[in-house]
């Protein structure tokens, strides 16, 4: 995979994105399948399937005549905290010819020389999400299990090794790989094994050819042609690889948002590789304590401003603060320091606005023993408390609200407790300072 230059910021100033200590992961050039390992691969994949065909001839009989069409070939976990997002697309297809250049189906260079596939890196803090499995591939369409390989290293950060894989075989006879898979995650399920589209695959990782934890997914047509899943309608001289989206729901080339929001006893830092990042996430503070704010931008581009905000337990604003971009970047993690006021106990708000879009991140100073909530409450809203949560309200919507129960020990859910469609409700039993 390339390796790309990831940035963290670290703000000191109400309007600053740009003024203070960057973190760099290096910036390196290396390939997920050199020509020679790539040429090997599609000659074991073409015998596999003449093989499969061999033996199941209704299948090759009565393949679809149409191409298959492709789910997204990730999900993340459902223990992985509040989220709006969980990855980002680093690489297109290359559509040139090795050593005649680069070029993305966007007309752009939104890849390397030779790629065969989609990067798809996880995001923030990769290595952390790969310990503790919060992203999987999934199959991006319903198929067999033609091949799967396992027991590899997979925390490797150089252009050595051999890859945890999975490939599947789809009913028109496209095929599907997933490369760089964790160590022993993968679906249990043997080879020629049915899957469904959306079931679970294997844990994102690092194996083989790999820079940090993502998923090298390509796709080949009945015929062992490249595809580029992606199409661009507005220039479609720029892909030589299909003529249409092969996407169910085909996502922008550029997806300007963001990922998640942070709070951190100090400000994160990035290791050299494959060591963890020291990410210092913390969901509890005391008065008067000293911590940071964070935000993952995922595709955020060069002048982009988010509104950002703190708000006490009362639902009072505390301060405010604008954080401007000043580069476009795929990736971009942006810290700034506050110190917390004397009293207000309870759970806090983070919030910020970017293009029109709400996300908050809940956290709590001090730690209340319980909460009693009722009425007809709109808006996103955080309770965090030790001991109880005893609620009768109801929650509407506004803004895609999102709304989080946490208690140590008892969640109550009593008469006349309501979640309207659209608010996004998630209750957890985790004490006060639990953070993912």
């Amino acid at each position: 995979m390339k390796k790309y230059l990831v940035v963290y910021v670290v703000c000191f100033s109400s309007n600053c994105f740009s003024q203070s200590a960057i973190l760099k992961q290096p910036k390196v050039m290396e390939q997920c399948q050199t020509e020679i390992e790539l040429a090997a691969e599609n000659i074991e994949i073409k015998r596999l399937k003449e093989q499969y065909y061999s033996t199941h001839k209704s299948a090759f009989e009565n393949r679809a005549a149409t191409h298959v069409l492709l789910g997204w070939p990730m999900r993340v976990s459902s223990d992985y905290d509040f989220q709006y997002n969980y990855f980002n697309l680093q690489n297109y297809v290359d559509q040139l010819n090795p050593a005649t250049g680069v070029q993305d189906y966007g007309c752009s260079t939104r890849t390397y020389d030779g790629h065969d596939a989609s990067d798809i890196n996880i995001f923030p803090f990769w290595w952390r999400m790969m310990d503790n499995n919060h992203v999987m591939a999934v199959a991006a369409a319903p198929g067999t299990i033609l091949s799967r390989r396992d027991n590899n290293f997979d925390r490797n950060c150089t252009a050595t090794g051999i890859s945890n894989r999975i490939v599947l075989l789809h009913d028109d006879g496209t095929t599907t790989r997933y490369h760089h898979l964790k160590n022993n995650s993968l679906t249990t399920k043997p080879d020629g094994s049915r899957v469904e589209q959306g079931e679970f695959l294997g844990f994102i990782g690092s194996s083989g050819r790999s820079s940090f934890p993502h998923l090298h997914f390509a796709v080949y047509d009945a015929g062992e042609n490249l595809i580029e899943p992606f199409f661009n309608s507005g220039n479609a001289s720029c892909n030589n690889y299909s003529t249409e989206s092969w996407w169910q729901n085909q996502r922008a080339y550029w997806e300007p948002q963001i990922n998640r929001l942070m709070t951190h006893s100090a400000a994160p830092s990035i290791q050299n590789c494959p060591n963890d990042e020291v990410v210092n996430a913390k969901n509890q503070f005391n008065s008067g304590n000293n911590f940071h704010t964070g935000i993952a931008f995922m595709d955020g581009q060069n002048n982009d401003v988010a509104a950002c905000s703190l708000i006490r337990p009362n639902g009072v604003l505390y301060d405010s603060w604008n954080t401007t971009l000043n580069q476009t970047n795929s990736l971009q993690y942006a810290v700034k320091p506050h110190v917390l006021p004397s009293a207000n106990t309870g759970t806090w708000t983070f919030k910020a606005v970017y293009r029109s879009k709400t996300y908050v991140h809940f956290f709590t100073v001090g730690c209340k023993s319980t909460e009693t909530i009722s009425g007809t409450i709109s808006g996103n809203d955080g309770y965090i408390t030790s001991d109880l949560i005893s609620s009768t309200a109801v929650h509407t919507l506004a803004s895609n609200s999102k709304v989080l129960y946490q208690s140590a020990n008892t969640i109550e859910l009593k008469p006349g407790f309501e979640i309207k469609a659209g608010v996004h409700f998630k209750a957890r039993i985790k004490p006060c300072d639990y953070s993912e």
